[in-house]
């Protein structure tokens, strides 16, 4: 399905009924990340999963992206719908920061908020290293870029034990266009800082992330750490590690994913 939002194309699945999940997918992926959890919970809910600007069947529009951009998509996409109930956000990474705004700027529209796999803060380090990831892809292929964007992204266990899902995240990736990555690493080097408001926040929150990280962000600190530090800053969240995954964990383990999401959901 597609909508024309503000002069830009987007592509949204939605599928099944009941309450409403919004799934924001991770970069450089698209809505099809989301697969095995709309295969398992369209029966129960209603899941609205849009490509955002720039990935999959999403326009960019230009060559600039935010997050808050982002997230007025997200916005204008759920007014499209006529949707009055209130939502819950699950954003994988990218689609976590893109969650964040729409905390910031459309709390009347969540009901509660998963986060998986997200930083909040960009430090210089991270910056620089924003900044030679952009300069790599703009002056490669996306192809030559997948190696390296799996390797971030996945488990070694992962690389190992599951060779068909590996091919089908390099699949994703191969499939978005380095102009769209590009503007979405831009995106998220120049976005707001986004911690001083994680105390603000009242909604229901689960943090989830994978245990098997094998990069470690700025400053030497483990990603589970970073999460650690994330949910203990948000009123009452809660975090779920997941064994075997690293930033895919809905991918990679989504049996253990989903058990943790469906727990939290069931405790609304």
């Amino acid at each position: 399905m597609h909508a024309q939002i503000a002069g830009c194309q987007i592509e949204f699945d939605d599928l099944g009924q009941g309450q409403p999940l919004v799934l924001l997918h991770a970069s450089p992926l698209s809505r099809r990340m989301w697969r095995p959890q709309i295969e398992a919970w369209r029966s129960n809910y209603r899941l609205i999963a849009p490509d955002l600007r720039g990935f999959g069947g999403s326009a960019l529009t230009g060559d600039k992206a935010s997050l808050d951009l982002m997230a007025d998509d997200v916005e204008a996409l759920l007014s499209h719908l006529k949707l009055q109930e209130r939502v819950v956000l699950i954003g994988s990474a990218l689609g976590a920061g893109v969650a964040l705004v729409m905390v910031r700027k459309y709390p009347e529209r969540l009901r509660a908020l998963i986060l998986a796999d997200f930083s909040p803060g960009t430090p210089l380090e991270a910056r620089a290293q924003l900044d030679r990831m952009i300069a790599f892809i703009e002056s490669h292929s996306v192809e030559d870029m997948a190696p390296q964007a799996l390797t971030r992204l996945v488990s070694p266990e992962t690389q190992q034990k599951q060779p068909e899902l590996v091919a089908e995240i390099r699949r994703i990736i191969t499939s978005q266009s380095t102009a769209g990555i590009a503007a979405a690493l831009r995106a998220v080097r120049d976005r707001r800082d986004e911690v001083p408001q994680l105390g603000r926040i009242t909604i229901p929150t689960l943090v989830i992330v994978g245990k098997e990280d094998p990069l470690t962000p700025p400053a030497g600190a483990s990603r589970i750490a970073a999460a650690g530090r994330i949910a203990a800053a948000i009123p009452g969240a809660k975090m779920v590690e997941i064994p075997g995954a690293a930033r895919l964990p809905n991918l990679e383990q989504p049996a253990a994913f989903n058990q943790a999401v469906l727990s939290f959901l069931q405790g609304l």
